[in-house]
């Protein structure tokens, strides 16, 4: 494209922003109409200024804070249709309406032969422009514009709707043009797109223009003035049919009320100063010399009575001095205003009294005398103040009470003699002079006033006051409104003129019949081999080995090829001769010249003896728009003649025809010979009539496009399908059509407008969720123009919760669009989502809403018309959808299940490198930079798991405390499948079983395997989307491509897929403050918790500012994100930690029951309608439902063939791997530095996996020369997203690129390898990747997007080092099988593709097992709706049915881990699996389905055996939404505490000279040490009898709340202070006491009863005071003592520690102690210790029970009998808040039976 010379267009008259394009001449030529010219023009505010020219000056002004400031739009010039156009639809149709009108002119444009109005009507009003989605801010923006064209109206006053008030824009714009309804429709379509916004995601809608507010123009008013005006604006300048119903609808018979007369004529009296002039403010006008006409000034404000009464009584007391006693005509004028003032009293809300005041002084021969004056007619204030006010003055307390006194006097004498006070003495500043003289003239003037009012008073009183005598004959006025069929229309007289019969005939022979040849030139069929490869054998290695389980599936696979293949083969290509250039321009000239000529007639037949009219602009323009828009609808008062009709089809199949020939031309011209080729041997019309398809034959004349033979007949078969299998039409089939054939671009749109019917069908068109975006744009821009049909999108997701008003509004809306024939475009997520929503509602017994559902589900069942756009994809057994039902519960074994999980991660990290040396080509392997980071593994099969399995076992069990008998069940039991946890059940304890269930799930059961097959970013990830509000890990569709409100259905799965993403991608700083703030805050023992974290690195790793805990400061900014954040982001104690408090908790939950569907349910054959469905593969036709069948059509049963064929074309032989895990940055310039260029990433195997996709277009363009590359183009979310060197990102379709498309580089992640259309130059080269697992239908579909592909397009391949180790493990297979000794491993296509197919037949039967379940779950669904007659429009759905209905529907969820791994596994077929299952379901089956799904499994599922209960792991589910809902807590009631008691044998605890006391006869006030645990419920589990009898506690120590009846748990006291009685007795005292005991101990001088703190070791380094001689009271040190220190026995000391709750030890002494005390021998053990434990004497935890077993192992200091770790564990949690930590001391002993001394 060139720039124009130029710059006029013939319309936008007088734009002053833009830049108008023209196609670039090659060789000196260029064509008149083809590429059509563009026009761009930047968005901005649009202003209009008038000029001298009288035509208006239109500018676009960009303000810098406009959030769109860079935002342009591209219009294209289509000369044929006299039109522009926008490709963006709505956005830019709305901006181009705006142009429009706002260069409007009375007069028609010169190029579009209309008004801008009309255009920008006609636009406005076409679908295009109106949308269900709501509007974006740039939407909005444009709208706001285009309503503020409209003039500001209102009702003046606003109170009183009898005059109008118009505020005309005054910006240049002729105010004929500043049409009524421009405000009217924006407001519409917003209101429009407004009225589903329930339906879409966003949290937040961009906010709707001011102007649309009610308060800021009148609507109703403004309605009625669009209706007073419509018919003086042109047809095309009208609001839709709606809208002016709407107004009909909404306008009400006008009456005047009678409230506006008065009718009574008498008044009550009432005094001026004490109603009208009695206080506030008054604004006197004089009006004396006024003029009282016109009449509308008395209703303005201003001339309210207060303000003008005195200023009329002047002007009578004028006309009354000037009349001298004669009436006048002045004084009768001024009676009848008056009358006037009278009449609208009522409205106005005066007191009519006050105007007969005013008539009696006009009768009183003299008002006033001579001597009194008119007040001034100033501004009064506070008229009520007419006396001195001292408190007004407000003088300043600086001065002394004398001061003020002095001057309050001088002020008050000024007031006295109406002066103005000077401050003689100087007492006041200057400022409080001045407010006291404004005081005193307000004062003056009020009192002035005031006397003046009283005498005015008192005189008009002294008479008669004079009576409104004569009532005013009212007749009310009533209009009813004019209805829309009695409202006067033009009503054009079509003469039926003849019409040259050489056109008529031309025309009927084009539109009513198919076309011929144009060119008829000699052709002849031949066979086309010479690019043809023989079939590719060695593809299959899986059919030819009989041995292979999936041999059925493979061989499958084969004969389809090799059936496409021999119709590859057997097919003849016609060829043809091409036509000269100048024959083309002959063909070309002659049928322009014949569609000017038929044009000519066929408006002169139109406007034959209407000229007039049409002159005038009071009719329908004659343009082709226009008219082709009465061609395709039936209008009123426009009747055509068939010969009219037949000439404009001869006219629309001329400029078709020209259109094809000018781009035949076009690429003749640019020596683009195939394209030249191809768009030739098209011939138009061949096999269908366009009389026949109108719209069809619209649809190529405004796209500019020929519909292809091959089209044509794919549309028909879709439409009307008719195979016959087994006597039974099957009615639901897909087919396969090549990628770039035009499924999408074109069939979908002839599909649209074919299939929809106003009265029995409503297209629905699925598409896949990722290609939604830019299949709505497609649709809007084709269909939303001429066509005229809107697009309904249709949203449906679980958190939506449709009440009953939007229910009923998504009715109305379907309803309306079987009505408009409008299309839905929907997915499968929500068509599914919706189905379950309706059973949930009626689960949930909302039956009123569930009811209106079901009958939605009734109506669609009846009229809509599905149409499935990849369909392949589509129907895949991957698309299941499960509602998660029921009340949230913890997983089983709750923060067990993901402590163990994290145990076992942590031994795959210990053994992966060996694992990844060992199996180098099974394993995918990268160490880690910090050792505290978890290294990236992979696994690609099944081989290296069991080794990884088996060293995780051992490792594991090595540190569990079994004996070596056991060790061996236990290792067995989580190892090998054919054991079940009976065996188990009374050899351990129940926590210890669900501990190896746990573990046998992550490895017997494979979930750690099918964890470590995904790929990071590629199938799972954490959703970063705010709006999701969760942070485990959940499915992911594509490369960062999250699985919208999606969940892993299996437990484990997303807890160690939830790990693993942590690990790979490490906390962010917001999450890593978290974990800081909590270990701050509310760790009791903080730095033991982070020396772990630091401990588990390596120390060079650690910067040596951050290794200890009180170096942290976590609130320094740059320690946290230079020191803290780097070291601790990939720790994976950090993450555990983070997980364990934050994520697990609060998300790691399951729930009862589940609500499932699946593809089954898009294709159910309980519907009127067919199904049918296209796609450009057809891999997936052993998992499509089996009421829907492949069904293709025989001319393209080759289209395997050509793909296969086409890419074993010698040009896509390259092949090359990167090396192993190959980085973003690494792949790029290898990439970069090919010997060839490269032009486009195909990334469909998701090796850019560290980096987004802006990112990695980005670094690609920086990469690429800069000579030949300006731009880079790639994806961001579904849009089209164009980057230039500036790192400017624009649309594409806005952008330069879309035109320079040899001057980009594109890069096409994961998911837009399928569905996305670029059309590449001839010469392009596209790099594809291949990933792990990537399937046939998945490769073909990102290969074809190189649509030239073996004719001009050509391929490298790139696999990543793993894939390409798959790779050549098959070519070597094969070559051992084949017994070639001469093989190497040079990779080519035929490997390649092996390898594709290998993926692809254990993808299928993989699949084959989801989709034998899925028909179960979709059979439940059939029998609980048994009850429900779909075509009963009359049925009744009653509340039992609903309840009922959706009871069934309700599939259980498998929680108890007893139930999920406990279990025997066995290995079956998938045909025996899916057998048992049929015999266990509680429901009916279906024959008709199950004998099919049966047969198959038979057929296709081979010999190949599964886990016959491995669960489906990664089913994605939608989440139930917790209800957040206000609750009454019923909390326990405030206990009362006890009051302190201090009985006196405590203070005899000081007397040190008394006998000793007996403690024991004291019970009322010493207890033995376990008292302490009375009321608790540890007392049970403590056993009394086992604590030493020296150790006691008060009676006051034990008393803590008086209020019975109550748990004492919470308020079990903290053992601090103790007692040290005679060195023999320990007493735990109460804060209180001690209190008391402090003061007199400290007095002793002998230290044998002494005061002691004791403190629970709760940090490794912590004293425990008890035994330190400085801090008991008195001190045990001289001169206080002088005896021995007492230090308290180690066997004492230990009971202590369980009484308090300590968690480490000192020395290995106390460990020791404190084990004989328990009874406990934990490892390690000595030779004599192992050799117990096997024998049974020392049990699991290490607890020895039998005495004589105690004694031989020499446990002297045993004190309890029976297990005490119930009890210790449950009082470590009472005393420190939380459960003892595994890594210390006390925790290690009692939780894994392990000493850490």
């Amino acid at each position: 494209m060139c720039v124009e010379e130029n710059q006029w267009v013939g319309t936008l008259t007088g734009l002053q922003s833009g830049l108008l394009l023209s196609p670039s001449p090659v060789n000196n030529q260029r064509l008149e109409n083809y590429p059509y010219r563009k026009l761009i023009v930047p968005f901005g505010e649009v202003h209009s200024a008038e000029t001298s020219v009288n035509h208006q000056t239109v500018t676009i002004q960009r303000i810098s804070t406009n959030p769109f400031l860079h935002q342009y739009f591209v219009f294209i010039i289509n000369d044929r249709l006299k039109i522009l156009q926008s490709t963006d639809s709505p956005t830019g149709w709305l901006y181009l309406a705006l142009l429009h009108a706002m260069t409007s002119h009375p007069l028609p444009d010169e190029y579009t032969e209309m008004t801008g109005m009309e255009r920008a009507f006609q636009l406005l009003n076409s679908a295009g422009c109106w949308s269900d989605q709501p509007f974006d801010g740039l939407s909005l923006n444009i709208l706001g514009q285009i309503g503020g064209i409209s003039p500001n109206v209102d009702y003046y006053p606003k109170h009183i709707t009898s005059m109008e008030r118009i505020d005309w824009n005054i910006e240049g714009m002729p105010y004929s043009i500043q049409h009524f309804g421009y405000y009217l429709l924006a407001k519409r379509l917003i209101e429009t797109s407004q009225r589903l916004n329930f339906m879409h995601s966003s949290s937040k809608f961009d906010e709707i223009p001011k102007i649309f507010d009610e308060k800021t123009t009148n609507e109703s008013l403004l309605k009625k003035l669009y209706w007073d005006y419509r018919d003086s604006y042109n047809p095309l300048a009208r609001l839709p049919a709606e809208i002016e119903t709407d107004i009909h609808y909404h306008s009400e018979p006008y009456q005047s009320s009678l409230e506006h007369c008065p009718r009574v004529t008498n008044y009550n009296t009432v005094r001026l100063i004490d109603d009208l002039y009695k206080d506030g403010e008054v604004n006197l006008i004089d009006c004396s010399k006024q003029n009282w006409l016109p009449l509308s000034q008395w209703l303005n404000d201003d001339n309210r009575l207060k303000n003008v009464w005195i200023g009329l009584l002047k002007l009578t007391d004028r006309l009354k001095r000037e009349a001298l006693g004669t009436a006048t005509d002045d004084i009768q004028s001024f009676e009848v205003l008056l009358d006037f003032l009278h009449y609208i009293s009522d409205k106005c809300e005066t007191k009519p009294f006050y105007l007969q005041m005013l008539k009696t002084a006009l009768q009183m021969p003299d008002i006033l005398s001579t001597s009194v004056d008119f007040p001034r007619f100033i501004r009064y204030s506070n008229i009520e103040e007419i006396t001195f006010i001292t408190e007004r003055l407000n003088i300043s307390s600086y001065y002394n009470s004398g001061e003020q006194r002095r001057a309050v006097a001088e002020i008050q004498n000024c007031f006295s003699r109406d002066s103005s006070y000077e401050d003689s003495n100087k007492l006041l500043n200057s400022n409080e002079v001045s407010r006291i003289n404004q005081l005193l003239t307000n004062w003056q003037n009020n009192r002035k006033l005031r006397t003046f009012l009283e005498l005015v008073q008192y005189r008009i009183f002294a008479v008669p006051i004079q009576q409104f005598n004569i009532k005013v004959l009212y007749y009310p006025q009533q209009f009813t409104v004019e209805l829309s069929k009695d409202h006067y229309a033009i009503q054009l007289r079509l003469v039926n003129t003849p019409i040259d019969q050489e056109l008529l005939s031309s025309a009927q022979q084009k539109f009513h019949y198919s076309n011929t040849d144009n060119f008829n030139n000699s052709s002849v069929s031949q066979k086309t081999i010479d690019d043809k490869n023989t079939f590719p054998q060695d593809i299959f290695t899986s059919a030819i080995n009989e041995d292979n389980p999936v041999s059925e599936i493979a061989n499958y696979f084969k004969n389809q090829l090799f059936q496409s293949w021999k119709k590859l083969l057997l097919d003849k290509q016609t060829l043809r001769e091409n036509p000269s250039i100048e024959k083309i321009t002959g063909v070309l000239n002659a049928l322009r010249n014949e569609s000017s000529k038929s044009w000519n007639e066929l408006t002169k037949s139109i406007t034959l003896s209407n000229e007039q009219l049409f002159e005038t602009g009071l009719v329908l323009r004659i343009t082709p728009p226009t008219l082709i828009s009465l061609f395709q609808h039936k209008i009123a008062n426009f009747n055509w003649t068939t010969d009219q009709h037949t000439l404009l089809g001869g006219i629309l199949v001329n400029w078709t025809l020209e259109q094809q020939l000018e781009r035949a031309l076009h690429f003749a011209i640019h020596d683009k010979r195939e394209d030249f080729k191809k768009e030739i041997s098209n011939i138009p019309h061949i096999n269908w009539i366009p009389s026949e398809h109108v719209p069809w034959l619209i649809l190529e004349l405004e796209m500019n496009m020929t519909i292809r033979e091959i089209q044509i007949r794919v549309a028909r078969h879709m439409m009307y399908p008719n195979e016959i299998i087994n006597d039974n039409t099957v009615k639901s089939i897909v087919m396969q059509m090549n990628m770039g054939e035009g499924k999408t671009s074109v069939i979908l749109p002839m599909l649209a407008l074919s299939l929809s019917s106003s009265n029995s069908s409503l297209v629905r068109i699925i598409v896949l969720k990722s290609l939604f975006p830019t299949n709505y744009q497609s649709l809007k821009y084709k269909l939303g123009g001429l066509l005229n049909r809107r697009i309904f999108s249709f949203t449906c997701r679980r958190d939506m919760n449709f009440n009953y008003q939007q229910i009923q509004q998504v009715d109305n809306r379907l309803q309306q669009g079987l009505k408009n024939c409008d299309v839905i475009l929907t997915s499968p997520e929500d068509i599914l989502s919706f189905d379950l929503l309706t059973i949930d509602k009626c689960r949930r017994n909302e039956f009123d809403i569930g009811r209106s559902m079901l009958k939605i589900q009734r109506w669609l069942k009846t009229y809509a018309r599905d149409v499935l756009d990849e369909s392949d994809e589509i129907l895949h057994v991957k698309y299941q959808l499960i509602y998660t039902v029921g009340g949230q519960t913890q997983v089983d074994a709750g923060a067990e299940r993901w402590k163990t999980i994290q145990l076992i991660l942590e031994l795959v990290k210990k053994h992966a490198e060996e694992i990844a040396k060992r199996f180098s080509e099974e394993v995918c392997y990268k160490p880690t930079e910090r050792k505290s980071a978890f290294p990236q593994l992979r696994l690609q099969s099944h081989h290296p798991f069991l080794s990884l399995c088996q060293k995780i076992a051992n490792d594991w069990i090595n540190t569990r405390n079994y004996r070596n008998e056991d060790k061996k069940i236990i290792v067995s039991f989580i190892l090998e499948t054919n054991s079940s946890a009976d065996r188990l059940i009374d050899k351990f304890p129940p926590s210890d079983i669900q501990l190896f269930l746990i573990i046998r799930g992550l490895l017997c059961s494979e979930v750690l395997l099918v964890a470590l097959k995904k790929r990071h970013r590629v199938n799972y990830g954490v959703n970063s989307n705010l709006s999701f509000n969760r942070l485990m890990a959940v499915p992911f569709r594509a490369k960062d491509v999250v699985a919208d409100k999606t969940e892993f259905g299996h437990p484990d799965v997303a807890l160690v897929l939830t790990h693993l993403s942590y690990y790979y991608s490490g906390l962010n700083n917001e999450q890593l403050t978290q974990c800081l703030n909590r270990l701050s805050e509310e760790e009791t023992d903080p730095a033991s918790i982070y020396d772990e974290w630091i401990l588990y690195g390596k120390e060079d790793d650690i910067p040596t500012n951050i290794k200890q805990w009180k170096g942290v400061n976590i609130k320094d900014y740059q320690q946290r994100t230079c020191y803290l954040f780097p070291t601790l982001q990939y720790n994976i104690l950090v993450i555990n930690y983070f997980l364990n408090h934050f994520v697990f908790p609060r998300e790691a939950k399951q729930f009862p029951h589940k609500l499932v569907a699946s593809a089954w349910d898009l294709s159910s054959s309980a519907r009127s309608k067919i199904i049918t469905g296209f796609s450009g593969t057809n891999d997936t036709q052993l998992l499509l439902p089996v009421h829907i069948r492949q069904y293709d059509l025989p001319e393209l049963e080759k289209t395997d063939a050509i793909v296969v064929n086409n890419l074993l074309q010698p040009e896509n032989k390259s092949y090359q791997y990167f090396p192993v895990n190959a980085s973003s940055n690494e792949i790029l310039n290898l990439i970069v530095s090919y010997k060839e260029r490269i032009n486009v990433i195909l990334d469909v195997g998701a090796l850019f996996i560290d980096g987004t996709n802006r990112d990695i277009a980005i670094k690609w363009l920086d990469l690429s020369d800069k000579k030949m590359i300006d731009y880079t183009v790639y994806f961001d979310s579904d849009s089209i997203v164009v980057c230039d060197r500036q790192l400017h990102h624009h649309r594409f379709e806005t952008s330069p690129a879309s035109e320079r498309l040899d001057r980009c580089v594109f890069y096409l992640d994961e998911i837009h390898t399928r569905g996305t259309d670029f059309k590449f130059p001839k010469g392009f080269r596209a790099a594809v990747t291949l990933g792990n697992g990537l399937t046939k239908d998945r490769f073909v579909q990102a290969c074809m997007r190189m649509r030239k592909l073996g004719d001009g397009h050509s391929l490298t391949f790139w696999s990543s080092y793993e894939v390409h180790q798959q790779i050549i493990r098959l070519k070597r297979d094969r070559s051992l099988k084949n017994q070639d000794k001469n093989t190497d491993d040079f990779i080519n296509l035929i490997d390649i593709l092996r390898w594709v197919y290998e993926n692809t037949i254990q993808s299928t039967w993989d699949g084959l097992h989801h989709w034998a379940a899925q028909s179960l779950s979709f059979q439940r669904k059939v029998a609980a709706f048994r009850e429900i007659q779909w075509d009963d429009y009359e049925q009744l759905f009653s509340d039992a049915m609903m309840e009922e209905l959706a009871k069934e529907c309700l599939e259980p969820e498998i929680i108890e881990l007893i139930h999920m791994y406990g279990a025997c596994k066995v290995l079956q077929t998938v045909s025996e699996i899916h057998s048992a299952r049929c015999q266990q379901t509680n429901y009916h089956l279906s024959t008709e389905i199950c004998d099919p799904v049966l047969k198959r499994l038979q057929d296709y599922g081979g010999q190949k055996q599964r886990l016959s209960q491995l669960l489906d792991e990664e089913q994605q589910r939608e989440l139930e939404q917790e209800l957040e809902e206000e609750r009454q807590l019923a909390r326990p009631p405030p206990v009362e505490p006890c009051e302190p008691t201090l009985y006196e044998e405590i203070k005899r605890l000081c007397d040190i000279n008394s006998k000793k006391m007996n403690l024991s006869q004291f019970p009322l006030v010493f207890q033995p040490l376990t008292f302490a645990f009375t009321d608790t419920t540890f007392y049970n589990d403590c056993q009394p009898n086992s604590w030493r009898q020296n150790l006691w506690v008060s009676t006051e120590f034990q008393r803590v709340i008086l209020t019975k009846g109550e748990s004492l748990n919470p308020f079990l006291r903290s053992p601090r202070w103790a007692v040290v009685y005679r060195n023999q007795h320990i007493i735990f005292i109460s804060a209180y006491e001690a209190n008391w005991l402090i003061h007199h101990l400290k007095s002793n001088k002998s230290s044998v009863t002494t005061l002691r703190l004791l403190l629970p070791r709760i940090k490794r380094i912590q004293s425990i005071f008890f035994n330190t001689p400085t801090l008991t009271i008195p001190p045990s040190i001289p001169p206080y003592n002088n005896t021995n220190i007492y230090c308290m026995p180690l066997e004492w000391l230990v009971q202590l520690f369980v009484f308090n709750g300590t968690l480490y030890f000192e020395t290995i002494n106390e460990q020791t102690a404190f084990c004989q005390c328990l009874g406990l021998c934990p490892k390690p053990r000595t030779q004599t210790e192992e050799t117990a434990f096997e024998k049974g004497w020392i049990a699991v935890d290490g607890f020895v029970s039998r005495p004589k077993c105690r004694q031989h192992l020499r446990m002297n200091q045993v004190q309890f009998n029976s297990n005490p770790l119930k009890f210790v564990k449950h009082i470590i949690e009472n005393r420190n808040n939380s459960h003892a930590a595994v890594t210390s001391h006390v925790g290690s002993i009692i939780l894994n039976s392990l000493k850490l001394f």
